[in-house]
């Protein structure tokens, strides 16, 4: 009676030990794959940020700003006799 109580228990755990088995797997590897998509989306992140940093620079240079100034809004320096002088009534 005895061995035949273990058989059947052995009989219905070896199943439920394999699906617990392929489950392990199966979330090791989706673990995987959710990591390297995050990777890759930092690394992404991390190179959009340096070209912002890069243009950021770029666009606070005082010869470029000039430059568009002059060149693409028509812009011109000051001249003395624009400059009007306001008497204080």
């Amino acid at each position: 009676m005895k061995l035949r109580t273990m058989l059947l228990l052995f009989v219905v755990i070896q199943p439920v030990l394999v699906f617990l088995h392929i489950y392990r797997n199966n979330l090791s590897i989706r673990h995987t794959y959710t990591y390297q998509k995050r990777v890759a989306l930092r690394d992404s992140l991390l190179r959009k940020k340096e070209q912002c940093s890069q243009k950021l620079c770029t666009l606070q240079n005082q010869k470029k700003i000039k430059e568009y100034a002059q060149n693409f809004l028509g812009m011109e320096k000051v001249k003395l006799r624009q400059i009007k002088k306001l008497d204080h009534a």
